[in-house]
């Protein structure tokens, strides 16, 4: 009795399984055809990032770009594993970041293939009033490498700038809460 309940389990599952239909689409949202006003007052006049590298680390060979989407060109895949393979298996990804406002509202900027838009833009906003100019977007337009220990370095001057030391475990750096405890 025990053994046809716990083959059925796996049978149903299986069966459930091949009767939905799975598959990846566009966005479901409405349709923009043009920049709305609040777009072009946020992208203050910028041309989407140009900048475009290649990681080449370990084995892997992917492509990251400056609008915050990675592992494809805007139209191939570009996450090449093992390099020098031709196999990708990845398609793309973005940075998808949020938080929370002093008004507790929920802040979002995450892509979906550039479908609706970019949501990251280069360089520095002016702290007073949000803004940019289109100079400085082009200016920031690009890539920095940096190695490990100009990363040090970073953090040997800020623990000098700072009253305590800055406390490392592993080789990450410790939380307020961790240090406490």
């Amino acid at each position: 009795m025990k053994t046809k309940a716990t083959l059925k389990t796996p049978v149903l599952l299986l069966l459930v399984i091949c009767f939905l239909r799975v598959s990846a689409r566009e966005n479901v949202g409405p349709k923009r055809t043009a920049l709305l006003p609040q777009t072009v007052k946020l992208t203050a006049a910028c041309s989407q990032s140009g900048s475009r590298i290649d990681l080449d680390i370990n084995n892997v060979r992917t492509k990251i770009l400056g609008g915050g989407d990675m592992w494809w060109d805007l139209t191939d895949p570009k996450y090449e594993i093992p390099k020098d393979s031709k196999k990708h298996s990845l398609f793309a990804g973005s940075l998808w970041i949020g938080g929370l406002s002093q008004g507790s509202n929920l802040k979002v900027a995450a892509m979906t293939y550039r479908q609706t838009g970019n949501d990251f833009w280069p360089g520095p906003l002016d702290k007073s009033n949000a803004s940019i100019e289109s100079q400085v977007c082009a200016q920031y337009d690009r890539h920095y490498v940096i190695t490990r220990k100009e990363v040090e370095q970073v953090l040997r001057h800020l623990e000098a700038a700072l009253l305590f030391p800055l406390q490392l475990k592993d080789g990450q750096l410790l939380t307020d809460m961790e240090m406490r405890t």
